[in-house]
């Protein structure tokens, strides 16, 4: 069968409804690739492909349930600019949120569908003679993305010792948002120069920033390492152009094509925070490399391991509200090439137990 709702929001369409205007049927909108700007678009045709969760409705109706609680949560820390009590089950429903509006979008599917060619594309490479499907298999657009809504619940897992502040912009320049509103980064290893992944949802000093309205920016962050505004306080208010301008140009390195804006913006806000931007890598690339790896040191016994990487977002963040604390100066860094935090390096290590609750076996 067939599902009606053909046009399906890969952005939940209340999160978009937060920086639209006129009644929030219009949203401004600039494409990256095509530099194509227009500050009057349609709402309801924006953050959405044809089917993009397949044809038969079954994970878009899913979704369509799962929004209507998350709407509720997000518009009461909106309106009241309150976060709910950490580990409360509001608290886990905005970390949900944060987790869905990151995997349910053209980045995630891609990601998979990179990551899936790279690999048969080595796989190829090492062995001609054999039949690459059979090594590993194609997948499709919907597998991919079933693939990435699967990690959802792990993920909440892995963020539920993370602080969350609410940044709220008092400056005359308003915040902007993209198709994968959700950025990951991290400061702090960017500052130690680390060459390896910076941005996974495990790693020590891990920053996360989605905005909720032109005026509202969610921060989730690592407490070992930074400070974010004063101790005590919730809510941090932005006065600074300059923190402004950095934060909103993490939505230009780290989207898949789309930056949208409220009417708070103006087209020449956006064309300097594109200028501003260029310089530094797009994030959320894969790149696959093969490794050798040996069986106790045997050469007779090495083996052919693909990795599959994905560019880290690193501008230089350097801000008044954000700094890394004294401590954090001090953290020592492991020989891992992972660093993970304590919470993480623990389900880590739980992992099977952990997948298992995941599918419900």
């Amino acid at each position: 069968m067939t599902t009606e709702k053909k046009n399906q929001h890969y952005i939940p369409k209340f999160y978009l409804r937060y920086f639209a205007y006129k009644g929030r049927e219009q949203i401004g909108i600039h494409n990256t690739q095509s530099g194509y700007t227009f500050s009057t678009a349609k709402l309801k045709k924006q953050g959405s492909k044809n089917f993009f969760y397949g044809n038969d409705g079954v994970i878009e109706e899913h979704l369509g349930k799962l929004e209507s609680k998350l709407a509720l949560v997000i518009k009461r820390i909106r309106d009241n600019h309150l976060l709910p009590k950490k580990n409360s089950k509001d608290y886990v429903t905005l970390l949900h949120f944060i987790a869905l509006t990151h995997l349910r979008n053209p980045v995630a599917m891609q990601q998979e569908l990179d990551a899936n060619k790279q690999k048969r594309e080595k796989v190829a490479e090492l062995y001609p003679y054999h039949e690459t499907k059979q090594l590993i298999p194609e997948i499709t657009n919907i597998e991919a993305i079933s693939a990435s809504l699967l990690s959802v619940s792990y993920l909440v897992r892995n963020l539920l010792d993370l602080e969350c502040k609410i940044l709220i912009n008092k400056t005359k320049k308003g915040f902007i948002t993209s198709d994968l509103p959700v950025v990951r980064y991290n400061q702090f290893l960017e500052e130690r120069k680390w060459p390896h992944g910076k941005s996974g949802f495990g790693k020590i000093g891990l920053q996360i920033f989605i905005p909720l309205s032109h005026e509202l920016c969610l921060i989730l962050y690592d407490s070992a390492i930074y400070k974010v505004g004063n101790r005590k306080e919730e809510r941090i208010v932005i006065d600074d152009v300059n923190d402004i301008d950095q934060l909103n140009m993490l939505q230009f390195t780290n989207c898949f094509q789309t930056v949208f804006f409220s009417d708070k913006v103006t087209e020449d806000y956006i064309q300097y925070l594109k200028r501003r931007s260029v310089p530094y890598q797009k994030a959320n690339i894969v790149n696959s490399t093969t490794k050798r790896a040996f069986v106790n040191g045997d050469v007779a016994k090495e083996k052919i391991i693909i990795l599959s990487t994905i560019t880290d977002n690193q501008i230089k963040l350097n801000t008044k509200a954000i700094k890394v604390h004294a401590q954090g100066k001090k953290k020592v860094l492991s020989t891992s090439l992972a660093q993970y935090r304590a919470w993480p390096e623990f389900l880590n290590k739980n992992k099977d137990q952990m997948l298992k609750e995941v599918l419900n076996l």
